[in-house]
């Protein structure tokens, strides 16, 4: 039940940054328990380690682990309703 509970936060994550230009996802589908944003510095004007440190240094700070050029959101650490926090500090972040 936790797992399938930190699953549908990371959807709802995932949903709520989808449109945003250069991002990819994996997976947040089912019940997996992460969500990996592929960014591509190209388009998003930053890498990812830019906008990790980024989200650390926000109001409210979002800890994020960075892996080969995405962001890596454990869900299960994020209490619910949460992810749309989150998912603000993300679209501020990205500017």
């Amino acid at each position: 039940a936790r797992f399938a509970a930190a699953g549908q936060r990371g959807q709802r994550l995932r949903q709520a940054l989808e449109g945003l230009s250069g991002l990819t996802f994996t997976p947040a589908a089912g019940e997996a328990s992460w969500l990996l944003v592929a960014l591509d510095a190209q388009v998003a004007g930053q890498s990812a380690a830019q906008v990790a440190s980024r989200l650390r240094e926000g109001q409210p700070s979002v800890w994020v682990g960075v892996q080969e050029g995405a962001l890596n959101f454990d869900l299960g650490t994020v209490s619910e309703g949460d992810e749309q926090v989150i998912a603000r500090q993300v679209r501020a972040a990205l500017g």
